[in-house]
């Protein structure tokens, strides 16, 4: 097996969000319910997973640095 070294993408993050939000925020209540390439998902459903393990993530990592006295930026 041949190991790579992984690449930080975590900074990309918050710029996605931001911008999916910006998008959400402007989406129609029909836009919102168009479906997608994911055959048994909608655009909000996408969103939703998105956002959700995006907030998820952070707040474990935020609590595991606030434990180890770490500061998250």
């Amino acid at each position: 097996m041949i190991y790579t070294k992984p690449i930080n993408v975590l900074h990309l993050f918050n710029d996605l969000n931001n911008e999916l939000i910006k998008v959400l925020s402007n989406a129609s209540e029909v836009d919102l319910y168009k479906p997608t390439i994911c055959e048994k998902w909608n655009v909000k459903d996408i969103a939703q997973h998105i956002l959700k393990d995006y907030i998820h993530f952070n707040t474990k990592v935020t609590k595991i640095n606030i434990i180890n006295g770490k500061k998250v930026y």
